[in-house]
């Protein structure tokens, strides 16, 4: 083989080389640019689930919350891969069981009220309230839980602590929530029913100078019901029940 023959040989190489390294640097950035997407829906599903998720459970807001079980790893590992593939669906999917979820927990709740309170299960879960009726004389504050006199304080009279002690007009405390009882207790289908864990709907009127309030336990019947009123009457230390 002469030198101009291995020289040409060398040359040939030296392309075909050149060729193969910045041949596969190219496919190498192509697939660097195909695979960008990919991995920005990757990173970015989670935060696009979690707007959607937001925006679908908007409705129903259910305690049992699609938040909830999208960050549960064994409720999302029982989920279907086809569903998983579509962000959207699987927003709906997951809201959907939600909502399911609390419907069932809702009616094992209400079968348990039922179950301990008879007819008088809509009244036995609700948020403690408390209202007030006043006149020149008496402070009187009712709380809904029970329907009852959570406690009363006489404005002319004070403690003599307060009275000895405080240069403010403190009105003396006949007695509170935490050291009194008012309560019912009566038969209903051979249930036991105690007032005292009922909680009523009240709405205050005044009329002819007097302050009213109304405390309502409700039924599964809107016929029935068990109604207390408080009247209290101008310059009066009574209260009328």
């Amino acid at each position: 083989m002469d030198k101009n023959t291995l020289t040409g040989l060398m040359l040939i190489g030296a392309i075909l080389l050149g060729f193969s390294y910045f041949n596969t640097k190219e496919i190498e950035k192509q697939q660097e640019v195909e695979l960008a997407p990919q991995e920005v829906t990757k990173d970015s599903s989670q935060t696009q689930l979690e707007e959607i998720m937001k925006h679908e459970s908007v409705a129903s807001k259910p305690s049992i919350t699609s938040k909830s079980l999208m960050n549960s790893p064994e409720f999302m590992l029982s989920v279907p891969e086809t569903i998983k593939e579509d962000t959207i669906r699987l927003a709906k999917y997951i809201d959907s069981v939600a909502t399911i979820k609390q419907l069932v927990a809702e009616e094992a709740q209400k079968n348990k009220l039922e179950g301990e309170f008879g007819i008088f299960y809509p009244s036995a879960n609700a948020t403690q309230e408390y209202f007030t009726l006043e006149n020149e004389k008496i402070i009187v504050t009712l709380t809904n839980k029970g329907g009852r006199i959570a406690n009363v304080k006489l404005k002319k009279y004070q403690s003599y602590n307060d009275y000895m002690h405080s240069e403010d007009s403190i009105p003396i405390q006949l007695f509170d929530e935490q050291t009194s009882n008012q309560s019912l207790q009566f038969s209903n289908n051979g249930k036991i029913i105690d007032t005292k864990n009922l909680y009523f709907k009240g709405s205050t009127n005044s009329d002819n100078n007097q302050q009213t309030l109304t405390f309502v336990a409700s039924t599964n019947d809107a016929n029935k019901y068990l109604e207390y009123t408080y009247t209290i009457k101008p310059n009066s230390y009574n209260v009328d029940f």
